[in-house]
């Protein structure tokens, strides 16, 4: 004779929360302004002694949180002079929350540009430039 046999099929569900991150995005151009006025920027492969490259960076966090404490090292590329310190162009960035450092030069002889976002929100933009000069 066969016996009933009651099962019990019980579901356990489990919901894990994953921490959202920032997803920062790193835009680096630059152009040739020839007369290093800002007034006839181009693209070109080379650049002459005399004229000046101006390079804009466009960060971009993308994620669903705040990035904090972003430090951006920048070079200065040999044989050029740095002509333009690094400024904030565009973005809804409050100033206090952006140190731009002096250019320093590092135990290899090249400078460099610094700069430390304290915070920078989700969907967030910022624009900066600098510009060097070829020597």
């Amino acid at each position: 004779m066969l016996k009933p046999i009651l099962g019990c099929l019980c579901l356990f569900m489990a919901s894990v929360e994953a921490m959202a991150q920032p997803a920062l995005q790193l835009e680096l151009s630059q152009q040739l302004d020839a007369d290093c006025q800002g007034r006839q920027l181009m693209t070109v492969s080379m650049a002459e002694p005399g004229q000046c490259i101006r390079y804009q960076l466009i960060l971009t966090n993308l994620g669903s949180t705040a990035a904090e404490s972003v430090k951006l090292k920048l070079p200065v590329p040999k044989n050029t002079l740095l002509k333009q310190q690094l400024s904030l162009t565009a973005g809804s960035i409050n100033l206090p929350a952006i140190q731009l450092l002096p250019a320093t030069n590092n135990t290899g002889g090249e400078s460099r540009l610094e700069a430390q976002l304290d915070k920078l929100e989700a969907q967030q933009q910022v624009v900066l430039q600098y510009s060097v000069q070829v020597l």
